[in-house]
Order: C-alpha cells, then structure tokens, then sequence
C-alpha cells in the first residue's frame, strides 16, 4: 500500500493530527535533542520542547531555536550517519529522502524513507505507510521488513532503546501494539478514556502522548494490559511528534518542597551507572555516588542527575532535573486590643514571606466560631465576644510538599456595652390616651425617643399622648461617650369597645319572644348594658328575651358602656308579622261538566310567601288570588287555599263544588236527502230525559226534515246541564264523493269515483282530475266505470292533494257540480 508523500499527507496531517490550542512562552532557545522527559514537536514553522512530565503552561511547550527541516515529520535517534555529528540528533524526512541535523544545517543522507511516518529506537529509523512497516539503519534506503495484518488508523510509529517498534490504534477497541524488530507481535495494551482518533503519538520515558484537542498522556506499564489516558492540555497546531527512544526507566517527582529548612531530599537517577548529580543554579549539600543522592538545600536549587545507557545514545542522557523549594515563613500578625460594646470587628493581617508564586498556600484560621469572613485568606474579619487566640495554619497540597505552618495571635477585648430598655403604664381614656415611659438603662446619659407616631422626646421618663387607638413600635435610643445602643417595643393603645349582638330570629310572628344575646367586645370591663327594643320597652340585661305585642319594624339599640364610661352603639331591625286570616269565596257550589267555577282569596298580605290552590282534581295553581276552573268529571270535589308566610304558620281554606253530567245527545250520523223522496225523521237516540230545542225551534223528541242543511238537539236536564249534537243533511243521494283513496291493489278504496246509488237517474256524467299545476291527469264519462287509479300515462302518480271536477245531468234534466280535493294517500 502506497502513499502519497507530498501536499495532500501534509494537508492532511496539518488539519487532522494534531490541532492543539493553547498559549506558550516566547522565550527561544537553541537545545539538542536529550532524553530525559522531553518530546519535540514542529508548528508553525518552528520545533518545540514539551515536557511531559509537567502541567501545560506560558513555559511548557517552549520555542526550540533550532531550524525546522522543511518536512512534516520529526523523529529523534542516534546520529547513524555521522559518527562525528551530534548524537542524539533531529532526523525528517524531506522529499522522499532522509535528513538529519548536524548542528549547523539538515544534511541530505541521500536514502529513501518509504514513509514519512517515522520514529526512532535501538538504532533505527522505523516508517509506516499503511500496513507496510520500513526501517532504515543508516547505510542505505529504508526496507519493507513486515506488513501488519491490517492498516491502523493512526498514521505514527515509535520505537523503544531495543529497536522495537509500537503502532497505535483508536478505532473500535483502542489498543497499542509492540513488535519485535523483525515484525513480531509481542504485547498488546488496551487503551481507554482516550479520544476516537488521533494520528500523531509518541513514547517517551514511560509515557504515552497521543496528540488530539486536548493532548492525553498515560503511563505505559509492561506488568500491566492497559493504558489510561487522561487529558494533559492544548499545544499549539502541531504537524508531528519526536520523542526519545523509549525505555522504562523510573521517574520521579521534578519539583521538591521542603517544610522546614534543614529538610534533605533522596533523589535516583535512572540509567545505568556512571552517574552524575550537578547544581544548576542556587546552593545545596549533595552526597553520595547513585544512582540515589541525598540533597539538602539551602535555597531555590535546582539539580540535575544523569546516566549513561547503551542502546539509547551516545553520552550522558539527563534523566531528570530537580528544583528544591524552600519553606516560607508565616506571621499571625500584632496583638491589638479592641474597644466595644458587646460586639467587635476587626481585620487580622497575616503575613506571608519567602513564598512562590506557583505554589497555592491554603490558609486557615481558628476559632472559626468567631470568624465572620476570610477565614481561609490571610486577613480574616473576626468577631470576638471574649479575649480570643487565633491561630493561622497555612498548608500545602500533597504534590506541593504537603508541608503546613502555624502561628498564633492574641486579641483582648475591652467591654463598654449599655444595654437600652425601658418600662411603660398606660393611662387610658375615651377621646385619647396617654402612656408614660421610663428608661431603665444603665450606663446612659443621653436618651432619644421615637413614639412611632412621628412624635419624639428627648427626656428621660417623657408622659406621650395618642389621639388613636393603634399599634405603634416605640424606639428608645440611649448612648453614652463610648457606646451607643437602642431598643424598640411594640405597645398598644387599642382598647376596643364594639357593640354587637345577635338574634334569635330578626323576623318572627306576632306572639313570638326574641332571644337577644351580647357579643360585644370590651377591653376594659366590667360592661354594662343598655336596652331599647323601639316598643317604649327597655332592658339592663346584657342577655335578654323580648315579646313585641303590636306587629310593626322596630330598631333595637344596644348601648355598651367599658369601666372608663367610654359608650358603643349597636342596632338591629326587628320585624313583627301580623297572625295571618284567610277566607276564600266560590260564585257556585254546582256547575256541569265543563263549565266554570269562580273562586276568590281573601288573606293577610304581610310575610306571605305563597298562595297555594289545590281543586281537588290533581290540579291547582300558585300566587293568585282569583281564579277560575272547570272539571271534564262529575262527582263532588273539594277546592282549597293555603297561605304560606315567611315565619307565621300556614293557613288552609276549604270549601266544596259539586259537578253534573249534562245530557247524552246523538241524532245520528251526516245523511242524504234524496229530491222528491221521503222526508228524515230526527230523534235523541239516547233517550236521555229532559227539555228538547231543535235548532228549527221546535221543542218535540222528534223533529221531520225535508231539506238539506244543518240540524242540532240541545236537551237541558234537571241540573240545568245542556248537550248538543248535530247532523248534516246533504240534498241529493246520487253521489257520495270520496276525499281520499288509496290505489296500492289491495282491493280495498284502489279507485276515486263517486258512489253510484241512483245511477238509473243519470243521463250523462264527466269527471277531470288535475294536479297541483293544473294538468288534467284523469277524463272519463263513463257512469258505471271504476274511475281514476292514481295513474297518468300509466305512471303511477306522487302522494298528494289533487282537484276534481264533476258535472252529472239527470234524466228530469236537472244537473249539477261538484268541485273539490282528494288526497291520494300510498
């Protein structure tokens, strides 16, 4: 698998690698590369050093003077081509080729790469482009020594001081890989909390850096499977790591603190002997030969340890450098003595000196109980009630020595409190009220009142009047030359006297005793009481019953006098209904059925609620005092009146009515008359007995009839009840027209047309039938024929009302006609 070594991998590393954000120093230095903590990067044009073993700041990454190679990779390794170069150097791939720095300019070695992807250990150069692993030792173009199974997805490679090569891989279960220089696989480390790709990372000591926004750092342990990584910090934009050859070598704490002055640090160089141990700057005793040397400072020192190692270099490796802090000193401060009056506030000023700016000191102060504020600054804001100790304890946190520091300050307190107070006695009355007051403070010469009233008083016991009855807050400030001090009581001049009370009934019926019952309100008592029911009646019980005699609306009052002879008013409206009356009135006792009786209530008006009538027959009405009613029954009904009052008893009127059947009447059903045939003979079929008036005025049971028209019995019985019928006598009897038929074939009125009884008396006949639009739907002029069948154009023909015409002409020559409506019914 190949790849493309020019623009795009740039382009691609540029934005993908490393793109690390954060500030950096601008100080610039030219260093060669050493072993010790240290990995070197290329961004912006520029190497940078990156200790890794120290938290990211303004100092770490720092700017490395030395030229970058012009490529976008960067490894660091023994010099292989020059044996009078400096070793360890820069090496780059540049182009295809590979190029190391000599000190002075990148040389050309003249070889192919393979890969830009390098890093360096045990002697060589390894590369990685896919799958496919290059190494180069130096004496001629890089090699293909082994193909992984699979490409991974971080592009980088390292190697350890035994030539050994690692590849890292983030995707699906992350995991670092080490291989034997020949291409062996020959541990695994699971690697977690780290990001989801990256394809820059390097090794270092015993660290592993993998380049991401943020960079994350982990400890590589052979005797463990896996690698955490936490976040170590932004960098700048950074293009590729270079790191030492890898080696387990033990690392310890750079920066030492000491917690008292005569405090001796062991420190251990790594590496293999012989070893060196050097003051870089500063002054301290340093014994033994290593790798452990013991180092007692005497100032800011920083030490340097190194060893020598084969297989990672030529010459002394740094291992680690040493800075050695001193304690500081801390100081509670002066005794000061504080003046108050039962409360007192002041600022400590505790003192640090010979501190660093880097190191966070932790401050704490006691009694914390008074210690209003700050009590983890070096001025707290105390608030002693007594003589106090304060003691300040200054501590640093594990990685910064853990060291802690005491000193103590001592604070008395000098007492001149006045404690204000004061008693009071009221002096009551009816229009205002005063109080008299009377300070109780000790120690006080000066006084100032505030009655709460906006009135005040600069007296020692001032007498106060108050036109209100109220609540008011009284404040009494009293000083003297060293303290001042107030003190606000609430008092009361309400003396509440309020009238009231209650009633059994406030509307009650002539005869009826009212319960009266006092729920006044007194302050000061013994009350008295004062009755007047507004009858001329009056009463001193505080609790009293009352019988009003005459009905009427009285004001009762009630007067309530305290035991300072103050009064309060109180009224009630009592109201006295009338004992009700009620008569009633009916215009007859015996009526017909159907007829009316008249009936009439006569009662007292005051308090009523409702006027109730009840006939006797299920029915009734309500709220009316004349009425009238009719019965559609004989039989004896009993008609009452209730009056319904608001508090007086309901009253209840009855009287009775007795109710007739009038007369049956039936002269018998609408006939005809035929001309020129024998006369009707009109009787009461039902025989009922009584007095006859035929609508012709004649006055006998049976009456002739001769002619059409219209005839009626009216038949009066003993109870003067009346009935009537009436019968109608048409004036021919050829035809009996129909008004409605129904041709649906069921045999039974299928037809319209005229009954024939005196067909042989006809000499011609037509009838038409026409619809609502006044279309002819039926002719015929047969006079023995069935007539019209509810069709037209053998269509039957809608529901509905339709109009007939018929004109007949007798065989005496008499004709007639006959115009109507049939309705045609399916």
């Amino acid at each position: 698998m190949s790849r493309n070594l020019t623009s795009l991998s740039f382009f691609l590393r540029t934005l993908i690698c490393c793109a690390f954000l954060g500030s950096f120093g601008e100080k610039a230095f030219a260093q060669y590369p050493v072993c010790d903590s240290m990995v070197y990067f290329i961004s912006g044009g520029s190497i940078y050093n990156l200790n890794t073993y120290l938290p990211i700041s303004a100092t770490n990454p720092v700017l490395n003077t030395f030229p970058p190679p012009g490529g976008i990779s960067l490894a660091v390794s023994t010099n292989l081509n020059s044996s009078t170069g400096p070793s360890p150097t820069f090496y780059a791939v540049i182009g295809a080729n590979y190029y190391y720095y000599d000190g002075t300019t990148w040389v050309n070695t003249g070889h192919t790469s393979g890969s830009v992807d390098i890093g360096a250990g045990g002697g060589y150069i390894y590369g990685k482009t896919g799958a496919d692993i290059y190494r180069y030792d130096g004496t001629g173009n890089a090699t293909i020594i082994a193909t992984l199974p699979s490409a991974v997805n971080v592009y980088d490679i390292a190697a350890d001081c035994e030539g050994n090569f690692y590849v890292l891989d983030l995707a699906g279960t992350a995991v670092l890989r080490k291989y034997s220089p020949t291409g062996t696989l020959m541990y695994t480390w699971t690697v977690t909390g780290g990001p989801a790709g990256a394809i820059c990372f390097s090794l270092s000591g015993n660290q592993l850096l993998v380049g991401s926004t943020p960079v994350y750092s982990g400890v590589v342990d052979p005797a463990s499977t896996t690698i955490a990584l936490t976040a170590l910090g932004n960098i700048p934009v950074a293009i590729d790591f270079g790191g030492c050859p890898f080696m387990y070598s033990p690392q310890v704490t750079d920066t030492l603190y000491q917690c008292s002055a005569t405090q001796s640090f062991t420190v251990t160089a790594g590496g293999k002997p012989p070893y060196s141990a050097a003051i870089l700057n500063g002054s301290a005793a340093i014994t033994g030969t290593g790798p452990n040397f013991t180092v007692t400072p005497t100032g800011l020192t920083r030490v340097v340890l190194s060893s020598t190692s084969s297989g990672c270099g030529s010459g002394p490796i740094t291992t680690d450098t040493f800075l050695m802090v001193p304690p500081p000193a801390i100081d509670a401060g002066v005794s000061d003595t504080l003046f108050g009056c039962g409360l007192y506030a002041d600022t400590l000023h505790g003192i640090l000196t010979n501190g660093q700016p880097w190191v966070t000191y932790q401050y704490a102060w006691s009694p914390a109980t008074s210690i209003s504020s700050g009590a983890t600054t070096l001025n707290p804001v105390i608030n002693p009630t007594a003589n106090t100790m304060y003691h300040l304890k200054m501590t640093t946190s594990a990685t910064q020595g853990n060291c802690q520091y005491t000193d103590s300050v001592f604070v008395p307190i000098s007492n001149k409190t006045i404690n204000p107070d004061f008693t009071y006695r009221m002096i009551y009355g009816c229009d205002f009220d005063s109080v008299a007051f009377h300070s109780t403070t000790p120690l006080a010469d000066n006084w100032e009142w505030d009655f709460g009233d906006g009135q005040t008083s600069t007296l020692e016991s001032p007498v106060h009047r108050y036109d209100q009855q109220n609540s008011y807050t009284v404040r009494l400030f009293a000083s003297n030359p060293y303290c001042a001090d107030s003190i606000q009581k609430p008092i009361s001049t309400s003396h509440p006297l309020d009238a009231t009370f209650t009633v059994s009934a406030d509307t009650i019926c002539l005869g009826t005793a009212v319960q009266f019952t006092g729920t006044s309100t007194v302050f000061l008592k013994p009350a008295t009481c004062s009755w007047n029911f507004g009858d001329g009646n009056t009463s001193a019980n505080c609790n009293p019953s009352h019988t009003f005699t005459t009905p009427g609306v009285y004001n009762v009052q009630l007067v309530i006098a305290d035991s300072i002879s103050c009064r309060d008013t109180a009224y009630r409206v009592i109201t006295v209904d009338s004992v009700p009356a009620l008569d009633i009135e009916l215009d007859r006792h015996a009526l017909c059925i159907g007829d009316q009786v008249n009936v009439k209530a006569r009662y007292t008006r005051q308090g009523l609620v409702a006027l109730n009538w009840d006939f006797g027959d299920q029915s009734g009405t309500r709220n009316i005092a004349a009425t009238s009613h009719s019965y559609d029954r004989q039989g004896v009904y009993y008609i009452s009146a209730g009056v319904v009052y608001r508090v007086c008893p309901e009253v209840i009127k009855q009287d009775s009515v007795v109710v007739h059947t009038p007369p049956d009447v039936y002269i018998g059903p609408d006939t005809t008359l035929c001309l020129q045939g024998s006369p009707l003979f009109l009787s009461n079929q039902t025989g009922a007995a009584g007095q006859y008036l035929w609508s012709t005025g004649d006055t006998t049971r049976i009456l002739k009839v001769t002619h059409d028209g219209t005839y009626s019995l009216t038949v009066r019985n003993e109870f003067d009840c009346t009935g009537t019928d009436e019968m109608i006598v048409r004036k021919d009897c050829y035809t009996d027209v129909p008004n409605s038929f129904t041709p649906n074939g069921d045999g039974v009125n299928d037809y319209f047309y005229p009954r024939q009884l005196l067909a042989q008396g006809v000499s011609s006949f037509t009838m038409n039938v026409f619809n609502r639009w006044g279309q002819s739907v039926f002719q015929t002029a047969v006079a023995d024929g069935r007539g019209w069948d509810g069709k037209f154009n053998d269509k039957e023909q809608p529901a509905g009302v339709y109009i007939y015409q018929i004109k007949v002409i007798f065989k005496n020559g008499r004709s007639e006609h006959y115009d109507g409506n049939v309705t045609l019914l399916r």
